[in-house]
């Protein structure tokens, strides 16, 4: 049976130690009893009651952890920095890390590039990131990036759309025309290749690369222009260079000066076609 506190029949307390008096100090010169290397250690030097070093040795324990992880003594203690970190999760290789995908996918039109991933996930084991500083930071740099190229995106396409309206404004009526005859350059000038790189690019909508394919258009003869590339007349271009011809006023209006020549020019686009069948 526990005798009960402050009991007068309880036995007197053990006699302390001879190196802790009663009120829990160290007696003095408690560290000559230490091994020489201990007893010049300046941490112990400040250590004046048993209370503090055993609040210093639970405070070590939770530093160290139960692994015993030594805290590195500064940034070029490599060896004993790679040990702390491989205690506190940093993986052996970078493939230890989770993939970018799986932490934050990618928006649709945007794709992932392997060699810029491979590049990314090494110098985050190079600078020993453990899997959740890892998936932190990749997460919050991808959500960067998509909203980044998102942002950029929609500036492309308000920069575009005003290009447009100032190119619609600058040719006024002849728009229409204007097009048609670049896009006529356009076919007489590429290959097919070359047109499909153009189209995939976006530069049959961007508005200054038609300005440019209209000036091009302008300054060939029509021969030329009616063309394909290996210089063959090209049919879907006669056909618009007559629709062209045939809506304007001085095809319509026998009046206008130049009716009759607009007329034969009209008749020999025809003839042209015959030829190509």
């Amino acid at each position: 049976m526990d005798t009960p506190p402050n009991d007068p029949n309880a036995p007197p307390p053990p006699e302390p130690g001879y190196l802790v008096g009663p009120d829990g100090a160290f007696r003095e010169g408690w560290r000559d009893s230490l091994p020489e290397a201990l007893r010049q250690d300046k941490t112990l030097a400040a250590v004046t009651d048993f209370p503090t070093m055993a609040e210093m040795l639970v405070n070590a324990e939770k530093t160290i952890g139960k692994k015993r992880a030594v805290l590195p003594a500064g940034p070029d203690d490599t060896e004993a920095l790679d040990s702390y970190f491989r205690h506190v999760g940093w993986p052996e290789t970078p493939d230890g890390y989770a993939a970018d995908a799986e932490l934050y996918p990618l928006p649709e039109g945007l794709e992932d590039q392997p060699e810029v991933q491979n590049a990314w996930r090494g110098w985050c084991h190079e600078a020993r990131l453990t899997p959740p500083q890892f998936a932190a930071l990749t997460t919050k740099m991808r959500q960067w990036s998509a909203e980044e190229a998102q942002r950029s995106s929609a500036d492309r396409a308000e920069a575009l759309e005003k290009a447009r309206t100032e190119l619609r404004q600058r040719w006024g009526t002849k728009y229409d025309l204007h097009t048609r005859l670049a896009q006529t350059a356009v076919n007489a000038f590429t290959d097919e290749g070359e047109l499909a790189h153009a189209r995939a690019a976006g530069w049959l909508d961007d508005p200054v690369f038609l300005s440019l394919m209209q000036k091009v258009g302008s300054a060939v003869s029509p021969d030329r222009l009616h063309a394909r590339a290996d210089g063959t007349p090209d049919p879907g271009a006669v056909r618009r260079q007559i629709e062209d011809k045939m809506a304007s006023e001085a095809y319509q209006n026998a009046k206008d000066p130049r009716h009759n020549a607009v007329q034969e020019e009209v008749r020999q686009l025809f003839e042209q076609l015959h030829k190509r069948g």
